[in-house]
């Protein structure tokens, strides 16, 4: 497989997937009030602890560590939905289909039941299973799946695209919808940062400016940052439904680039990204965005050498409404 295919049930279960996707260990914010901490809903301390280390782990794609994690996350609360589809895809993305089919079919209800049962389709598919795999991907379209780009270039499906079922299938995907193409509630979560900005630093000095916007009929958040000091840079930021989880892309104008991704909590967009160092060590980055009161939003920055012991802050920042000339 040379991609990630699997659908991951979105932020409205349980977790907030900054996912990460990337929940990493919690510092106290270096100025002005405190950082919300990831909203687990309804699970136990001990349980918490589980889902976060296995973000942690999910995000260095350690598929393994993680969904050792989240297995004993879903001991402790069994409710968790997100927790079972995380424990899913670690198990398909070990190839372990048949266990992996167990963790999706314990989505039965909620908005992630069609991409549960797509991801079951996927796993039989693969184990060539073609009767109960054609069984579940019915069900998918039925509940409602309507990814048709990822129905018809998946490779977990390839085994199916030669039984006319198939194409029958392929075309009732997404057929509920009207007019253009609606992005998944959860693509909206960035919104809040959408605007024209004067950004600056926690002592009030001016850091730069940034025009945020909206493109792509809603499916991307795209950053357009310029540098009090000159520099300027860009971010293109989108919900990948595929994995349940926020991406962004940066660039700046030195050739500079990273990816992050994470997910949306109480009001936080929490993105992590890993860079390597020559020293062949690997740094850890980590950005908080909070939707503050006031129209206003906080972008924090830390860095990590010690794989995410500690965390020290790079950078602390405040977007306020440009204002009107």
């Amino acid at each position: 497989m040379t991609m990630l295919h699997r659908i991951v049930l979105g932020t409205c279960l349980c977790l907030g997937a900054c996912a990460s996707g990337a929940t990493l260990s919690e510092a106290e914010p270096a100025a002005r009030g405190s950082a919300p901490a990831p909203h687990v809903q309804e699970l136990a301390p001990s349980a918490q602890q589980f889902v976060a280390q296995g973000e942690a782990a999910f995000a260095a794609q350690d598929w393994t560590t993680a969904a050792s994690h989240f297995q004993r996350a879903t001991v402790l609360a069994p409710s968790d939905l997100r927790a079972w589809v995380r424990l899913g895809y670690c198990r398909h993305m070990l190839k372990d289909y048949a266990r992996a089919i167990e963790a999706y079919e314990r989505v039965t209800s909620g908005p992630g039941v069609s991409h549960a049962r797509y991801n079951t389709a996927c796993a039989l598919a693969l184990q060539g299973k073609t009767e109960p795999a054609f069984a579940a991907l019915t069900a998918a379209v039925e509940a409602g799946f309507d990814d048709r780009p990822t129905f018809e270039s998946d490779t977990d499906l390839a085994s199916l695209r030669g039984d006319p079922r198939f194409a029958a299938l392929a075309a009732r995907v997404g057929t509920a919808m009207t007019g253009r193409y609606q992005p998944p509630p959860e693509a909206r979560q960035f919104d809040f940062w959408v605007g024209e900005w004067d950004v600056y630093t926690a002592t009030g000095a001016r850091a730069g400016s940034s025009v945020v916007e909206s493109i792509l009929n809603g499916c991307v958040v795209l950053e357009n940052w310029q540098s009090a000091q000159g520099g300027a840079g860009k971010s293109f930021n989108r919900y990948d439904a595929r994995r349940g989880e926020w991406r962004q892309h940066w660039v700046d104008d030195t050739g500079n680039e990273l990816d992050f991704s994470g997910a949306f909590a109480d009001g936080c967009m929490s993105i992590a990204a890993k860079l390597p160092q020559p020293d062949g060590r690997v740094q850890l980055r980590r950005m908080r965005f909070f939707d503050l009161p006031g129209a206003e939003v906080r972008q924090w920055g830390e860095i990590s050498t010690d794989d995410g012991a500690s965390w020290t802050t790079e950078y602390d920042l405040y977007y306020r409404p440009k204002a009107k000339s």
